[in-house]
Order: structure tokens, then C-alpha cells, then sequence
């Protein structure tokens, strides 16, 4: 009878022979540890010892650092954004200098403007004297001009201009029976001279009748009227008799369905023809003034 398993000592064996294994394996580990040791202690003991004294001092040290490094981190934030909110600034700065040298060549330009105005109204001011002594020279030339024409008109409207007739265009006066026959009489040389004048354009004749004006329109010997809305400039009212028969005709052809009773002739005198009429009835208080073919005036006194 046995008194082991086969088998429990082969398993006793196996673990006779892990142990023995470990043992060797912490005595190796052992060896080298003390070697190490060996090697070692010399070299910790050759360090200063002033230098493991100023270990605590320098790890504080680093604190300190890192401490004051996270302030600086802080305050350079800071200076950060004062630096944008300056430089904010400095853009708006600018802006507003670009709109101050756009506003100062705005004045610039508008002091070259009023430089201008200035000298201009400078000469103004300087021809103002020169203008003023014009003005009251031509007064002066107005005044004679007024009372001459008030002589003229007053010769005038003692007769019915181009009429041989003795009565007046103005309205008898109730106190007066009889009017003194005309001092002045204005004719043409002849009614062929009339219509050469009016031909030239030297005298031009308007005929007034229903509340219309027209003005007789004469070239290469054809008659024609031109309706007129108004007329200016002073005119002579010429009698019917004294009126060249062309006319006549010319009228009652192109007038004829407005053409009721009887129609006054007004005549107008170019400047030239005036003007020499003008002169010759300040020359002669009473007479017969002749117009010529030519414009000019003739006196004759009157039989």
C-alpha cells in the first residue's frame, strides 16, 4: 500500500522548484540593489550641501515666479485691451482728422469763392459813382424829353392828325360851341409814297374795328392782314380818305365777313421817320408837315 500519490509528489516537486526559483530571483535583485547602493552613495555624498540647502529655496522661488508670471499673464491682458480701445480710438482720431482737412478745404474753397465776391463787389462798388451820376444824367435827358413831348402833344391835339377835317378826336367840351381849325397837319407826299414807306417796313397801318386789331402785311405787291393780339408803341389815326384804295380792297377781300361800318386806320412811324418829325414840329409851331418817299419831313405853312 502507498503511502503518496504519484501525483501529489510531482506537485510537491513542481513547487519545491518555483520557490527555489523566486529565492534566486529577490537574491539577484538583492545584489544589485546593494550595488547600486555602493555606486551611488559616493556620489550623494560628494554634492554640497550648500546646494541641497538652496533646493527648498529655489522650488519657492519658482512659486514665486509662477505667481508673479500669472499677474504679469493678467496685467499684460489688461494692457491688451487698453491697447485695442486705444487703437479704437486712434481710428476714430483719424477719421475725424480726414473730416477735418475735408471741412478745412471746403473753407478754403469757399474763401476763394468769397475773395472773389469781394473783389467783384469791390469793382461794383467802384463803378456805382459812374452809374449814379448816368443815372441822374439820363433823369436829366428824361425830363427834357417829357417836356418836349408834352409841347408836341399839346401841338397835336389841336387838330385830328392827317385830317383836313376841323373837328377833334377829342370830345367836345359842353362850355365850347366852336373849335379853332387845326395849326398842324401831318400828310404824306402822296399815297404812292405811303405805300412804298409801308412796303419798306418805315410805316406800318393797323386796322381796329369789333374789338380786333390787324396789321396789313405788304410784300411783292400782295396785300395780306395779320391778326394781332395787341398793339404797341404810339400810333396816329389816319381818316378813311386818306387811305390808298389798295388798301381798301385788301381789306374788304380779306375782312369782308367781319367788316362792319366804318373801320379806323392807325399808322406807326419807324424811329427814323419820327425822330424827324419830332425835330421838324419843334422847328415850326403850326404848318403842313410833308412826309417824303424817303422818310424825311417837309414844312409848309399852312394857306
Amino acid at each position: 500500500m502507498l503511502l503518496f500519490d504519484e501525483d501529489d509528489i510531482d506537485s510537491t516537486e513542481r513547487n519545491s522548484d518555483g520557490d527555489a526559483l523566486q529565492t534566486d530571483v529577490m537574491r539577484f535583485i538583492a545584489i544589485i540593489a546593494f550595488c547600486l547602493l555602493v555606486i551611488f552613495i559616493p556620489i550623494v555624498q560628494s554634492i554640497p550641501r550648500e546646494v541641497t540647502k538652496k533646493v527648498p529655496i529655489l522650488i519657492e522661488e519658482n512659486k514665486s515666479l509662477s505667481r508673479r508670471l500669472t499677474q504679469l499673464d493678467a496685467e499684460i491682458g489688461g494692457q491688451l485691451l487698453v491697447i485695442e480701445s486705444l487703437n479704437d480710438a486712434v481710428q476714430l482720431k483719424n477719421k475725424r482728422i480726414q473730416e477735418l482737412e475735408s471741412l478745412e478745404k471746403n473753407l478754403r474753397t469757399r474763401k476763394s469763392e468769397r475773395d472773389q465776391l469781394q473783389d467783384a463787389l469791390s469793382l461794383n462798388m467802384s463803378k456805382v459813382p459812374r452809374l449814379k451820376e448816368q443815372i441822374k444824367t439820363l433823369e436829366q435827358n428824361n425830363v427834357i424829353v417829357k417836356n418836349r413831348l408834352r409841347e408836341i402833344q399839346k401841338k397835336i391835339k389841336v387838330s385830328k392828325i392827317f385830317s383836313h377835317d376841323t373837328k377833334i378826336l377829342e370830345k367836345k367840351p359842353k362850355n365850347i360851341e366852336k373849335i379853332n381849325p387845326p395849326k398842324v397837319d401831318i400828310v404824306f407826299a402822296s399815297r404812292k409814297a405811303l405805300l412804298e414807306l409801308v412796303q419798306s417796313d418805315q410805316v406800318s397801318i393797323f386796322l381796329l374795328i369789333s374789338g380786333y386789331g390787324f396789321q396789313l402785311q405788304y410784300q411783292n405787291g400782295n396785300m395780306t392782314y395779320r391778326r394781332l393780339d395787341q398793339i404797341s408803341g404810339f400810333r396816329y389815326t389816319m381818316p378813311n380818305s386818306r387811305i390808298p384804295g389798295a388798301i381798301h380792297r385788301a381789306s374788304r377781300k380779306y375782312l369782308g365777313n367781319i367788316l362792319r361800318g366804318s373801320p379806323r386806320y392807325e399808322i406807326k412811324l419807324s424811329s427814323s421817320i419820327q425822330k424827324n418829325l419830332t425835330n421838324s414840329l419843334n422847328r415850326h409851331s403850326s404848318g403842313k408837315f410833308i412826309i417824303t418817299r424817303t422818310g424825311g419831313v417837309e414844312h409848309e405853312p399852312l394857306s
